[in-house]
């Protein structure tokens, strides 16, 4: 078997294993890059959210209701995958703790300090890289048919100003404006100007770009397990190829990192959150505005001659061909409903891919080893939270200390 060495490696290729690689490759390191497909997973079919305004956490009051209602089988947006396993039990339970008012909005700041500046991150990955990564600067808008709905809405981005983030509130003529295929008959909107939205391969392909640029290598198979020197102390990790030696180990294996934390003699608790994507074929200009319905909670990411529509999420359970057919069918309906030109264009291009859960909904960014730094739980944040977390991992390697104003724990309640 060969064997390869390296200052650090990176277990994972995802955008946010991708952003350490590339920092610590930009400052000299040796990087050596660990993954069968670098680039893929939900790196790439995700709806390309650059959304500081999205930092109030997963677990929270509201999404705990639609949990329960999953656990019953009752209406919800979030799924409850059978069998459900212990493990998954496990989580829930932990999420539920994690789901208290105050602990919800204590860590919004700590999301918000880590999604501060990932804007201008991209802006200046595209412009060095000179490629199109699709940024747009347009922010996003929440758009709520139900007065109800809004009034929801309107209240989330109030709690959100004494983080910096701004908002606006739409109605009438000025939000059908702002995006005029919007159907009628709806309550209003809120933008949030500051946000984002880019193409997640195009952007996740720059910063490997650049991560080959300034010296990293790929090592394009799967660990299939871990040597250990005992105190805390990684020795090597191997695969079907080489043994792969480094003074330190960074995991960032993202929806996988339940199982490869288990070969660095980790228990993370980390949940894989499946969802789905339909992307369509657009003539330039049909949907001009990046927009969330409310109602459906669906996501609506135009590009340049594409619109991606995302949504829904499954916690649990194994593949089901015949569930992911019928969530793609409803991610259309609900967009259709909300922008009826969408009936006209074909068929697309539908992706099923994983992200990575924690309880608390703050991802996991620290040292759990003597030279083992772990960078995993960004669920739905991945492409937003990216920039900051290599900037923590590069610190922790170097200092030890990671530069957090509210440092994110482990992903269990406390």
């Amino acid at each position: 078997m060969a064997h390869e060495h390296a200052e650090v490696v990176v277990v994972g290729g995802g955008i946010v294993g991708a952003f350490v690689a590339e920092r610590l490759a930009r400052a000299g390191t040796d990087v050596i890059v660990v993954d069968p497909t670098p680039g893929g997973g939900a790196s790439f079919g995700n709806a390309g959210m650059l959304v500081p305004s999205y930092c109030m956490p997963m677990a929270n009051p509201a999404v705990l209701a639609d949990g329960l209602r999953a656990l019953v089988g009752g209406d919800s947006t979030i799924a409850l995958g059978r069998p459900v396993t212990r493990a998954t039990l496990g989580w829930l339970g932990r999420f539920g703790l994690a789901s208290r008012p105050g602990r919800a909005r204590r860590d919004a700041g700590a999301l918000a300090a880590l999604a501060s500046g990932a804007v201008d991150a991209y802006a200046e990955l595209a412009d060095t890289e000179g490629i199109d990564i699709g940024l747009r600067r347009s922010g996003w808008l929440y758009v709520c048919g139900r007065p109800g709905a809004l009034s929801s809405q309107m209240r989330a981005a109030r709690q959100l100003v004494d983080l910096g983030i701004r908002h606006e509130v739409l109605r009438g003529a000025e939000l059908h404006e702002r995006e005029p295929g919007l159907a009628g008959g709806i309550a209003g909107g809120v933008l949030y100007p500051d946000d984002a939205s880019l193409d997640p391969a195009a952007a996740t392909q720059a910063v490997l770009s650049s991560a080959v640029r300034h010296g990293a290598t790929f090592h394009r198979h799967a660990i299939l397990d871990v040597e250990s020197a005992g105190r805390g102390i990684v020795r090597a990790v191997r695969t079907a190829a080489a043994t792969i030696t480094a003074r330190a180990f960074v995991l960032a294996a993202g929806a996988d990192s339940r199982r490869a934390g288990r070969l660095f003699g980790l228990r993370l608790p980390v949940e894989a959150g499946v969802g789905w994507s339909l992307t369509l074929p657009m003539p330039n200009g049909l949907v001009g505005q990046a927009l969330i319905g409310a109602d459906d909670h669906i996501v609506v990411s135009p590009g340049a001659t594409t619109v991606r529509v995302t949504g829904g999420m499954r916690i649990g359970g194994r593949a089901d061909a015949a569930a992911d057919l019928m969530a793609v069918q409803n991610l259309r309906t609900a967009a259709e409903r909300l922008l009826p030109p969408l009936r006209d264009l074909p068929a697309g291009t539908a992706w099923r891919g994983a992200r990575p859960l924690t309880p608390s909904g703050l991802p996991i960014i620290g040292s759990l080893g003597r030279n083992l730094v772990v960078a995993t739980g960004h669920g739905t944040l991945g492409m937003t939270l990216a920039p900051a977390t290599s900037r923590a991992v590069a610190s922790l390697l170097t200092h030890g200390t990671a530069p957090f104003p509210s440092r994110p724990r482990s992903g269990d309640p406390s």
